[in-house]
């Protein structure tokens, strides 16, 4: 029996969310960082043995860039990518430290197109996949959630391109979810993430290490969920090239904005919108955002 539930985990074991989005001289390389800031917010409703899916669907924007200090810099720069994602979550039922043991999937479709000062660009098809394992605890009001995420090198990559769906290199991203919901339905949430990204073999960069948080505060009226949520983003380490560290050149940015969501029956529907703010050595715009979440 144990074995058949083992077998179950390895088919549903892949993949976590990718923002392949591509551009030229920011901290990060390329500028982005391998998970879509202010992609989570209201608490999901997923049975905790059996399949679940959420799909991520999201517009971003990006027109301004900035340098060290957070201002503007003046440069013809345009981003514009649409990403659906494919998020496929199977909770096995065991519990090996009193929590649900999950595994999960997520497949993002990226259509990206790029105007820099070194030219323009697009691309299209699937980014890079994660794979993650995690355990959940819940309680009446209280919901934790602690795992690990790996991106894989899977997307299209070529180093003399401007835009490029994957980024050539992992990211291994532990990550803790905790969410506390009143009896009478305030809700407030976080996602803390860290992440250790490997060298890219062909260009000989290492991307610096990050700590960012996706958060939400808001209030249950029956099924329908309003509040504010974004993101808080800081590169924590220096980038490195051919093994030498890149100083005064750490990324960094913050978003906020409204969220909506309805829930019927086994079913969520969520709308959000968020504004980047407080950026430094990379680039910034605007966040829409759609997802669905259904559990079988």
């Amino acid at each position: 029996m144990q074995n058949k539930t083992y077998l179950k985990i390895f088919k549903f074991f892949a993949v976590s969310l990718v923002f392949a989005c591509s551009m030229s001289a920011f901290a990060m390389e390329n500028g982005n960082s391998s998970y879509p800031n202010g992609s989570e917010d209201f608490l999901a409703k997923l049975n905790d043995e059996g399949l679940n899916i959420i799909n991520y669907l999201s517009y971003r924007h990006n027109t301004d860039s900035y340098d060290n200090s957070g201002n503007k810099k003046d440069m013809k720069f345009d981003s514009k990518a649409i990403v659906d994602t494919f998020r496929i979550i199977y909770n096995t039922g065991l519990k090996p430290f009193g929590g649900s043991l999950g595994v999960h999937m997520l497949i993002p479709v990226v259509d990206l197109e790029l105007k820099t000062p070194g030219g323009n660009d697009d691309a299209s098809g699937v980014a890079d996949v994660v794979i993650g394992v995690n355990e959940a605890f819940h309680s009446k009001n209280r919901h934790i959630i602690v795992g690990i995420d790996v991106t894989t090198p899977t997307g299209d990559y070529n180093k003399n391109d401007i835009a490029n769906l994957g980024k050539n290199h992992y990211t291994i991203e532990p990550y803790a979810l905790t969410h506390y919901i009143t009896d009478t339905g305030f809700e407030i949430g976080a996602k803390f993430m860290y992440d250790y990204n490997t060298e890219n073999n062909d260009t000989d960069y290492k991307s610096g290490q990050e700590f960012h948080i996706d958060y939400i505060m808001g209030q249950h009226f029956g099924p329908y969920n309003v509040g504010l949520g974004g993101y808080l983003y800081k590169q924590i380490t220096d980038d490195k090239q051919n093994g030498s560290e890149i100083e005064d050149y750490r990324a960094q940015a913050a978003g906020i904005g409204p969220v909506f969501k309805y829930g019927y029956k086994s079913a969520s529907f969520t709308v959000k919108y968020v504004k980047d703010f407080a950026v430094e050595n990379t680039s910034g715009g605007d966040q829409y955002w759609f997802k669905i979440n259904y559990a079988f």
